[in-house]
């Protein structure tokens, strides 16, 4: 039934391999670190799934949509930076952590423990509903939604 799915995770199916034509973000992790989706909302309406990062190993990126993280195993870090404010702030996070991260924060996350840093997520993008004008604007039309403060 694909109503109602049922996924345990296996932290050795959450690698991906460099040069992996199957690689959800090609470039963003190294061989042993990686994503698997676990579910994701035909119109794009939000996905999940399960993220895991080696020492050392990290992340950087803008989270355009709002994210949730749910800390399963291992230790990281998080250095959140709030594109509206310009506020910066690092966060240790480790396993049964539960996090929000709203849109509009960017992200540098690494992995800082020997065990591998493990964490579940819910992403809430833009939704695809969305996704045909968004892709179209332009940086006069951004400044139109900030002057109305339509965001």
């Amino acid at each position: 039934m694909d109503r109602f799915l049922v996924y345990q995770v296996n932290p050795d199916d959450v690698a991906d391999k460099v040069g992996d034509p199957n690689q959800l973000l090609p470039r963003l992790f190294h061989d042993g670190g990686g994503m698997k989706r676990f579910v994701t909302d035909p119109l794009l309406r939000f996905r999940a799934g399960h993220t895991k990062l080696s020492k050392g190993q990290g992340f950087d990126t803008f989270f355009w949509y709002d994210e949730f993280w749910v800390g399963r195993a291992g230790r990281g870090e998080a250095i959140v930076t709030d594109r509206a404010t310009g506020e910066v702030a690092t966060y240790q996070l480790g396993p049964k952590d539960t996090v929000y991260i709203a849109r509009g924060c960017h992200i540098k996350g690494r992995g800082v423990s020997d065990e591998p840093w493990l964490f579940f997520y819910v992403a809430i993008p833009a939704s695809k509903l969305d996704a045909s004008y968004l892709a179209h604007m332009t940086q006069q039309d951004i400044e139109d939604v900030r002057k109305r403060e339509e965001y």
